[in-house]
């Protein structure tokens, strides 16, 4: 048991603490919003963005696979994570995809090009950034094919490869050993039918 003058002891010591931790987060934070900016970023968390790369590109392989499933594990009704960058009056059947090649030269396909690839089906839990996990059934090109066929071995040597959403209200960025992993899909189908 401790004493009233021991407990009020520890308690003044707690406030002394609690108070210079919220000091130096405040000033630690003000530190890192004066920093130059490095590649979009500023300069402290590129540092850490990039020793993360590096330490995942370390271990990376094309030979570290997924685990699949059989179909009767995937999930009836797929949770669909979100609409961002697809606006309503999407049409598939004037849709095209443009793969810029170089400046100035844009390759423009339609989904039937795309459907005319090697069809490869994948079941696999899928692990969504937001925190969910689902099996799904998915059916599309792999990437690599996709590349491969349409001579892009300039693109494949690139870091990253960036991918925007018909209505360019969404953006996202994927290192090209991902985007050639045999398991990297351009997917057209979910749980056998088309993609919503």
């Amino acid at each position: 048991m401790i004493s009233a003058a021991q407990l009020r002891n520890r308690t003044i010591v707690s406030f002394v603490i609690f108070i210079l931790f919220f000091v130096g987060c405040i000033f630690a934070w003000k530190w890192l919003y004066r920093q130059p900016k490095e590649q979009g970023a500023l300069k402290p968390l590129r540092t850490v963005l990039s020793t993360n790369e590096a330490i995942f590109s370390s271990i990376f392989s094309n030979e570290h696979l997924a685990r699949t499933f059989k179909k009767k594990y995937a999930a009836p009704r797929v949770r669909v994570n979100g609409d961002a960058g697809m606006s309503k009056n999407f049409d598939t059947a004037t849709w095209k995809l443009n793969v810029l090649r170089n400046a100035g030269d844009t390759l423009l396909l339609s989904l039937e090009d795309i459907k005319a690839l090697p069809r490869t089906e994948l079941i696999f839990n899928f692990k969504c950034i937001e925190g969910w996990s689902q099996v799904t059934y998915w059916a599309g090109v792999k990437f690599s094919d996709f590349m491969q066929h349409y001579g892009s071995s300039n693109q494949a040597a690139l870091s990253y490869a960036g991918l925007i959403t018909p209505d360019k209200g969404y953006y996202v960025g994927i290192d090209m050993e991902s985007m050639l992993h045999p398991q990297t899909l351009l997917c057209y189908e979910m749980n056998g039918a088309p993609c919503p």
